[in-house]
C-alpha cells in the first residue's frame, strides 16, 4: 500500500509541476513574443522545476 501511495504522490508532484512550467512558458510567449529575457526566465523556470522534481524523487526512494 506504501508503495501505491507513493507512485501517486510522484505522479501527482509531477503532474502538478509541468503544468505550472508549460503554463509559465506559455503565458510568457503569448504576452511577450518570446524576447530574450523570457527566453531565459522559462529557463530557470525549467531548472527549478528539475531540481524539484529530483528532490521529490530522492525523498521518495
Amino acid at each position: 500500500m506504501k508503495n501505491a501511495t507513493s507512485n501517486m504522490m510522484k505522479g501527482m508532484g509531477i503532474g502538478m509541476a509541468v503544468g505550472g512550467a508549460a503554463a509559465l512558458v506559455g503565458s510568457s510567449m503569448m504576452s511577450s513574443g518570446m524576447k530574450k529575457q523570457t527566453r531565459k526566465n522559462a529557463m530557470k523556470a525549467m531548472k527549478v522545476v528539475e531540481g524539484f522534481l529530483d528532490d521529490v524523487h530522492d525523498r521518495l526512494k
